[in-house]
C-alpha cells in the first residue's frame, strides 16, 4: 500500500475505534506514532473529530489545547466525549 492507502486506512479505523470507546494508547501501539499522529491530525482538520491539531508533549502524553469533542485523561489513556481536556502545555 501507498503511504496515503495506508493513511486513510489509518483514520478510518482510528474513528471506529474511537467510537468504540478505544483509549489512544492502544491506537498508537497499532498505528505506529507517526501514522497515529498523521491520522488524528487529518481527521481534525477534517472535522471528523472537533478539535485543533495534537500536540505531541515531553511526556508522550498526546492532547489538544481547549475544550473539544474528545480527549483523553491526564494520564494519557482514556478517550472521553464532551470533556474539558486537560492542556500540559
Amino acid at each position: 500500500m501507498s503511504y496515503n492507502e495506508d493513511l486513510e486506512k489509518a483514520k478510518y479505523e482510528l474513528l471506529v475505534k474511537i467510537q468504540n470507546g478505544a483509549d489512544f494508547s492502544s491506537c498508537m501501539s497499532q498505528l505506529g506514532d507517526d501514522l497515529f499522529d498523521q491520522a488524528l491530525e487529518s481527521c481534525c482538520q477534517y472535522g471528523y473529530i472537533r478539535g485543533a491539531y495534537p500536540v505531541r508533549v515531553a511526556s508522550g502524553v498526546l492532547t489538544v489545547d481547549g475544550a473539544y469533542n474528545f480527549g483523553i485523561t491526564e494520564d494519557g489513556k482514556e478517550f472521553i466525549a464532551d470533556y474539558n481536556l486537560y492542556n500540559h502545555r
